[in-house]
């Protein structure tokens, strides 16, 4: 297992059960990944609030980073779900400009390979990022940097 992604439904005004759930979805994981092996303590642990959630109540678990998509810098407007940005606006355009960036940075190094290996990286995978982006990024802010 790589990353476990875990969805609870927020209720306007449980701010306080919020974070009850928050602890027991943690402590179940914790237990149940210990009973096989696996570790969730590490500084990987993060919570995305709803974005009716203005003012992020006080609580959590220690070493959960608690991210809103309102205030705060633009970096931590959002988390990354399976390659997908997932927060305001802001973030998702931020994600698509980093991630076409990272892209268009390799296209120095294609030139030094053979012809034949550089045409194949360029449509197997440079050429597939923007339309990558375009689906996960769809009407969050791609159309206008892809």
């Amino acid at each position: 297992m790589d990353d476990c992604l875990v969805v609870l439904k927020y209720v306007s005004g449980g701010e306080g059960l919020l974070v009850e759930r928050v602890k027991g979805v943690l402590g179940v994981l914790r237990r149940a990944g210990g009973s096989i092996g696996l570790s969730f303590d590490n500084d990987k642990a993060q919570l995305l609030l709803p974005k009716s959630l203005l003012v992020p109540p006080s609580g959590f678990p220690r070493g959960l980073v608690v991210r809103s998509g309102v205030g705060g810098g633009v970096s931590v407007q959002g988390i990354e779900v399976v390659g997908s940005p997932v927060g305001s606006l802001e973030f998702c355009k931020l994600f698509v400009e980093r991630a076409l960036s990272d892209v268009l940075r390799c296209r120095d190094g294609l030139s030094q390979l053979h012809p034949q290996c550089a045409v194949r990286l360029l449509t197997q995978c440079v050429s597939a990022c923007p339309a990558f982006l375009s689906q996960v990024c769809r009407d969050r802010g791609s159309s206008q940097e892809v």
